[in-house]
């Protein structure tokens, strides 16, 4: 078994049964474990893209997730509006100051930064809502075992016939 196999493995091993407990606690311990998976990816994210020659903004990036994962369990869908709205100006300033500084991706860095925001923040704050329906829990435990099966089929399909 290659190292890469074996540490997942080991984090899943470990992982699973404390995501468990948290899901079926729901609430704030819920929100707990949603924000440390947001931010460990939109870090994750941040760095694959600073790898590749780009600048996104890796405090807007974080500070957007938690945001949206925050505002998501105070408010559901109210003021998601305004806050997406100043996450974007906010991202905007930053691509212009980067810009005005020499910055010859600034425009990508920003696509880079709001597609982080979107991706992980927006998509991942859905987990907030599926847990807060009547019978969340029932309907989390529907919809995550398919897509886990689905990012190991992967993994394992892309290992075997990927580069």
């Amino acid at each position: 078994m290659n190292r890469s196999l074996a540490q997942r493995l080991i984090v899943v091993i470990i992982l699973i049964p404390i995501g468990a407990v948290l899901v079926a606690l729901g609430g704030w311990y819920m929100v707990l474990m949603v924000t440390v998976i947001g931010a460990y990816g939109a870090w994750e994210y941040w760095r694959l893209f600073t790898q590749g020659g780009y600048h996104p903004s890796a405090p807007v990036i974080i500070a957007g997730v938690l945001g949206l994962v925050l505002f998501r369990q105070l408010f559901e869908f109210s003021y998601s509006d305004m806050l997406l709205s100043g996450l974007v100006l906010v991202a905007m300033g930053v691509a212009v100051f980067l810009f005005e500084r020499g910055s010859s991706t600034s425009a990508v860095d920003f696509a880079i930064t709001l597609g982080g925001i979107l991706y992980l923040g927006w998509l991942g704050s859905y987990m907030i809502s599926l847990r807060n329906l009547p019978d969340g829990l029932w309907w989390f435990l529907v919809v995550l075992p398919p897509v886990w099966a689905a990012a190991g089929a992967a993994y394992l399909v892309g290992r075997k016939l990927g580069r």
